[in-house]
């Protein structure tokens, strides 16, 4: 997804330079052949400037949201996996809660991994 990402502006970019290309040398037959106005051809030039930008953020634009629905997709499996944590046989199942929740005489530690020699 990423190198599609990386692809993307430069071709693109290409793209936008050799349709210029095309446009700018049909435009310019049609000026010389006084089949067109040059102010016109120009108008036409630059509009189509205004229009080529919004059309290459489509491109990054559908980039990112693959992104988001790979990472959705991350989630969901997170999300979807099933607690192997289970409760002791002898625990006691509380319906509702009535008065206060107290930890005590709880710890934590890692086991000893660098021992000392």
């Amino acid at each position: 997804m990423i190198n599609r990402r990386d692809l993307a502006s430069p071709v693109s970019e290409f793209l936008g330079v050799s349709v210029v290309t095309v446009l700018m040398w049909y435009g310019a037959t049609l000026v010389f052949n006084a089949e067109l106005e040059p102010e016109t051809f120009f108008s036409f030039i630059f509009a189509f400037y205004q229009v080529i930008e919004p059309a290459k953020s489509f491109s990054s634009a559908y980039f990112n949201i693959q992104k988001g629905l790979a990472a959705l997709d991350r989630i969901d499996r997170v999300l979807d996996l099933r607690n192997d944590i289970t409760s002791k046989p002898d625990a006691i199942n509380k319906k509702e809660f009535t008065n206060k929740i107290a930890f005590e005489n709880v710890s934590f530690a890692y086991k000893d991994t660098h021992k000392k020699h």
